[in-house]
């Protein structure tokens, strides 16, 4: 401490300054103000000097020895104690030890100020906390950190907590100074990148489909004439979320006969050098048009390699005895040929599988039609023999069937036999059960012993274990939806929402908690959409939680930091 001795002069110029708070011949009392101020200005790089002397005190007056202890002192308490220590502990300010208690105002003032610097910590580290789960390796991005020190302090009207919330968020308080100087060079960058915004998404939605950051690329190049770094592109897209939705696979299905193995008779020696021996034919596609296919068939002679005889056609027809088969995109269609020669004696038997994410509509040779939901597979005879019409169903159907009194229908499933003349309904065997929903008509039901009438709006289902029929009553088109690309759920169980969206959309949906299957919801979403809308509708019950990594979706219990995200 400086022996200096202040005069009077000096001593009614120091009290002016609004920095000091008394000052005696041998001693200035400084305003908590002033430390916190002396704190933050020497975090920022300025020497004590240049400190006291912005402060508008005089130096040659106070002494550089006065200043140097002063500087020491507080840095020191403020590094061990934090705020507090730059309290003033001396009685009424003149440097004696207080040998009396504190009053119950003064006590009461002490821990308010405890409790608003706990209350600012604690904020930070819960804010820290949460933020840390949805980074890699457990860390937050400086400048994220930066914001959240910025907001508490602002909030609390924090004055010198700068260094300690940086020291509890283990980030740079230089950094943090230099964050705050910034504040409008961000500024300038987020109006530059909301421009960019508005130009991305002209092109996003250029010609009425979304894209991705390649195709909008080429698009404001060759559209707008607009020169634009893919990596900036997709920079936008990511803080704005502009998302393309991911396309489905197109499926290509096929339906194939039943194996037949015929004995090899050519053992791969097609050359018998006998003309019209062994002959040769294949079907080619030719693309052209507007996205046209035409399909060209030839037949070539093995052993001249001339080409007997080719036809092109628009589409693909196959005549077989009794039976005509016309294939389009997403539809089979059967025709029985009328004539008494071309009935078969023996039903042939043809298989159609649908795989997971696809869904399909057959036209048998009788006029049924049949729609196939994904993960389905229909077993059906080519023509229709004798007085019965059979087919086989594993899966999901809804089926229209053709009227013949003279020829009833029945649809095999799990060993349950459903017997119609003339109408519409829908039959699921997922997961070993057997559900029957009829729409419009008349239908029959059997299972081992047991045999129930339907009417419409009536659903059956099969208890496997007891070998009864439980029937109810019901909605029908809710159950039929699907075909029309809905999905609907009415007080479903999560279990049975998460079993139809992993057929659907081809995921593996994992529950982290098995009682959460139990779960109920109402949804009613069009099928084609992305399967992120339809979860995010479910996690605004805030019961659970969906996290998608690739094709696998885990499910997890709703918990109350989730709330404080939201």
């Amino acid at each position: 401490m400086s022996k200096k001795i202040f005069s009077e002069k000096e001593i009614n110029e120091l009290s002016k300054n609004k920095y000091v708070k008394k000052v005696s011949q041998k001693g200035i009392t400084y305003t908590n103000e002033f430390k916190l101020h002396f704190i933050a200005e020497y975090e920022m790089g300025k020497t004590p000097r240049q400190i006291f002397q912005d402060a508008g005190f005089d130096i040659q007056v106070i002494g550089i020895k006065r200043i140097e202890c002063a500087s020491d002192r507080w840095r020191k308490s403020y590094k061990e104690k934090g705020v507090l220590g730059l309290d003033d502990k001396r009685a009424l300010n003149s440097g004696r030890t207080l040998n009396r208690e504190l009053t119950l105002e003064e006590i009461l003032a002490k821990k308010d100020a405890e409790i608003e610097y706990l209350k600012a910590e604690l904020e930070l580290v819960k804010k820290l906390e949460i933020n840390e789960r949805q980074v890699r390796n457990h860390r937050l991005k400086p400048i994220k950190v930066f914001g959240l020190i910025k907001n508490i302090i602002s909030k609390f009207n924090l004055i010198g907590m700068v260094k300690y919330l940086c020291q509890i968020a283990d980030v740079s308080t230089s950094g943090y100074y230099k964050f705050l100087k910034s504040t409008e060079l961000r500024k300038y960058r987020e109006a530059n990148d909301l421009k960019t915004k508005q130009i991305i998404l002209k092109a996003f939605n250029h010609r009425g489909y979304k894209k991705g950051s390649r195709s909008i690329k080429m698009t404001l190049e060759n559209e707008f004439g607009i020169k634009m770094n893919r990596k900036k592109i997709q920079r936008i897209m990511r803080k704005y979320n502009i998302v393309c939705p991911i396309r489905r696979k197109k499926y290509k299905y096929k339906v194939t006969k039943e194996h037949k193995v015929c004995k090899n008779y050519l053992q791969r020696e097609f050359k018998q050098n006998v003309p019209g021996k062994v002959m040769l034919t294949d079907i080619s596609y030719l693309q052209y048009g507007n996205a046209k296919t035409a399909y060209l068939s030839t037949i070539l002679d093995a052993s001249t390699n001339e080409i007997l005889s080719f036809k092109v056609r628009e589409n693909m027809k196959l005549d077989l005895p009794g039976v005509k088969i016309v294939a389009t995109e997403k539809k089979i269609v059967y025709r029985a040929i009328e004539e008494e020669t071309s009935t078969p004696k023996v039903e042939e038997y043809n298989t159609l599988v649908v795989p997971r994410g696809g869904e399909y509509m057959l036209e048998l040779s009788d006029g049924t039609k049949v729609w196939l939901n994904s993960d389905s597979e229909l077993r059906f005879p080519v023509t229709f023999v004798g007085d019965r019409r059979s087919v086989e169903i594993e899966g999901e159907a809804y089926f229209e069937v053709a009227k013949d009194e003279g020829k009833p229908f029945h649809v095999l499933a799990n060993g349950a036999d459903i017997k119609v003349l003339g109408t519409s309904f829908n039959v699921m065997t997922y997961r070993g059960r057997t559900i029957t929903t009829l729409v419009e008509g008349e239908v029959c039901l059997t299972y081992k012993d047991e045999s129930v009438l339907m009417v419409p709006d009536r659903q059956a289902e099969v208890i496997t274990e007891t070998g009864k029929i439980l029937m109810r009553e019901v909605d029908a088109r809710n159950f039929t939806l699907w075909k029309d690309g809905v999905f609907y759920f009415e007080n479903a169980a999560l279990e049975t929402i998460a079993e139809r969206l992993s057929q659907w959309y081809d995921v593996n949906i994992i529950f982290n908690d098995e009682a959460l299957k139990q779960l109920r919801y109402s949804v009613e979403m069009k099928r084609y959409n992305n399967i992120q809308d339809l979860l995010t509708k479910i996690e605004k019950t805030q019961k659970v939680k969906f996290l998608i990594q690739g094709k696998s979706i885990y499910i997890h219990k709703w918990l109350e930091t989730y709330d404080l995200l939201e």
